[in-house]
């Protein structure tokens, strides 16, 4: 089998299911959009600069509800000291 009856045969069975043809190529189209506009996002992108306040702990520590102990590190980095 060469090159051209392969790409004849796929041609082939591409028209011959139209509808699944259709519906894979629209799931891929979808898909591409998403994800797309997922990674777009401006706020939530790897890398970020986070800004931590002395009292952040206090509303890590109502959230995360499986630790025993939230304690905050002052005087690291830019976490500012009041």
């Amino acid at each position: 089998m060469n090159v051209r009856d392969l790409f004849t045969g796929t041609l082939h069975a591409l028209w011959a299911n139209k509808v699944r043809t259709l519906l894979t190529m629209f799931g891929i189209a979808w898909g591409i959009v998403s994800i797309t506009l997922m990674v777009a996002g401006e706020g939530l992108r790897a890398g970020r600069q986070l800004r931590w306040l002395d009292t952040d702990h206090v509303f890590v520590a109502r959230e995360a509800t499986a630790y025993q102990y939230v304690l905050p590190e002052l005087g690291r980095g830019a976490i500012p000291q009041l």
